[in-house]
């Protein structure tokens, strides 16, 4: 991919603080909170610290409206957290668009294979990665421009939308499929087929680091 454009490396100019998150729920079924607690530890070794906005944390924006809280995205911070309440396969929300909308690198929490559903090279894959890995890409990012800027060329080649709720069209499409139409299938135990791992995710956090 082309090189971040100059005029675009400007904009990124002004950000001095390492990372944001927005939290509201303070339990969630894939702890992320637990993880976010341990990076806090990790990122202290580095005198960085993770600034915590809404009912979890300390930070809060002074209007009741997001263009606040946009604009010190924008200008104050190199990285925002995005974190999914579930780690399931194929799962991917909201969560990721104020990052991408605001000129910050996310560093995407979940289940989902991101590469389906992102740019290349725009992310961090929190759990991939691990907690020292994670704090260490970015604090070499923050400490050297030129990384950071590697994690906008994308934008030179694609454009990050909110996907529709439902496609109609490509559902329609697929139950018209001979191969969808040909033999029957029962499953007596609907929920291990459509996600079996589902005892697992429901009766333990599990390790995320």
């Amino acid at each position: 991919m082309e090189p971040t454009k100059r005029h675009f490396q400007a904009l990124l100019a002004s950000k001095s603080k390492a990372v944001a998150v927005f939290l509201d729920v303070c339990k969630s079924r894939s702890n992320r909170e637990g993880f976010i607690k341990e990076m806090q530890k990790e990122m202290s070794k580095y005198n960085h610290t993770i600034d915590i906005f809404g009912k979890c944390g300390s930070k809060t924006c002074k209007r009741k409206t997001s263009a606040t809280c946009s604009w010190r995205l924008n200008k104050q911070y190199f990285f925002f957290l995005a974190m999914e309440d579930s780690i399931s396969s194929d799962y991917v929300t909201g969560a990721v668009l104020p990052a991408f909308e605001n000129n910050v690198v996310p560093v995407v929490y979940g289940g989902a294979d991101y590469s389906k559903f992102l740019p290349p090279n725009s992310y961090l894959d929190a759990r991939k990665l691990g907690i020292p890995k994670l704090v260490k890409t970015m604090v070499d990012s923050i400490n050297k421009r030129e990384l950071y800027h590697e994690f906008f060329r994308w934008r030179n080649h694609y454009v990050v939308r909110e996907s529709p709720v439902l496609d109609a069209c490509v559902l329609c499409d697929r139950l018209n499929q001979k191969s969808w139409l040909l033999g029957q299938h029962a499953y007596h135990n609907f929920r291990k087929w459509w996600l079996p791992e589902y005892q697992d995710k429901c009766s333990a956090s599990g390790n995320f680091w």
